[in-house]
């Protein structure tokens, strides 16, 4: 068995507070060992509630304003800082948002998942599984993992999005939110395939792969969630985004199968969050 890989993820954030500690709580339990987090202008505490995770791993926060260029910009730019920052410190980043959950098929930790891998691969493209509101018209106050568990068939077409996890030290440029330009090695589906020629969007694969790795997300939530994700937009590129003509119609397709895999999963995460809050203090 080839030893063990270290996992960091990036991610950008604004006004997450209600999220920030089941998220890191999550994926801590996958086990990513550093966090490189940037703070796009939030105004409300989720930098403290990340920060009370700083005893369990490592954990940087970087102030991010907004690039003149906007949101989308904005964005790349704070992943390839990230990418640079994270070279030489661990082997691969998952680069995602906070409505997003990655983790291994079988539950593995993700840098025994990754360690199988050939060695020339160099980014791992994850396709995504959307979830719906699950007819929930607000917040329950409970887990993300455990209060939507209805997603979209695994051919919907929102599956061809994925994610990126890559070494940083390969990594040129951010071609998209979802995608990377490599200086060497191999770019593969989580099944061990080579990602696909792409047309449409260099986030999309023509090839929805179900393999060793999978991302939940959690595109939606509840319909109150929903309008509260509205306000934060300040941006023309995430208004457009949140529309209510968007929630209904993206609700109807995607609350289509059940697929609680991550609610077994809670009890471990709320333990996480509690030891952090007890002993960040």
């Amino acid at each position: 068995m080839a030893a063990e890989v270290t996992v960091g993820v990036c991610a950008m954030f604004k006004d997450e507070a209600d999220y920030i500690e089941e998220w890191l709580a999550f994926h801590i339990l996958q086990g990513v060992g550093r966090f490189i987090l940037y703070d796009n202008n939030s105004s409300d505490d989720t930098c403290q509630r990340a920060t009370s995770f700083a005893k369990h791993v490592d954990l940087q926060i970087v102030h991010w304003p907004n690039s003149a260029d906007g949101f989308y910009r904005t964005q790349l730019l704070a992943y390839c800082d990230g990418a640079r920052r994270l070279a030489g410190l661990v082997d691969y980043v998952a680069f995602i948002d906070l409505d997003e959950f990655v983790f291994a098929t079988d539950y593995r930790p993700l840098g025994q998942v990754l360690a199988n891998f050939p060695a020339d691969v160099a980014a791992v493209a994850v396709n995504q599984r959307v979830f719906g509101s699950a007819a929930q018209s607000s917040s329950t106050g409970d887990l993300v993992t455990s209060r939507f568990t209805m997603a979209a068939p695994a051919d919907h077409s929102e599956g061809h999005w994925f994610k990126t996890i890559a070494r940083p030290d390969r990594i040129v440029e951010f071609d998209s939110s979802h995608s990377v330009v490599l200086n060497a090695g191999v770019y593969v589906l989580s099944d061990g395939r080579r990602l696909p020629p792409r047309t449409e969007h260099m986030g999309q694969s023509s090839i929805i792969a179900e393999g060793a790795l999978r991302l939940h997300h959690y595109i939606l939530k509840s319909r109150q969630e929903y309008e509260l994700k509205k306000l934060k937009s300040s941006d023309q590129y995430l208004r457009d985004r949140h529309k209510d003509a968007n929630f209904d119609l993206c609700d109807m397709s995607i609350n289509a199968v059940c697929d609680d895999r991550l609610k077994p999963l809670a009890a471990r995460i709320y333990e996480m969050m509690r030891r952090a809050r007890t002993e960040g203090m």
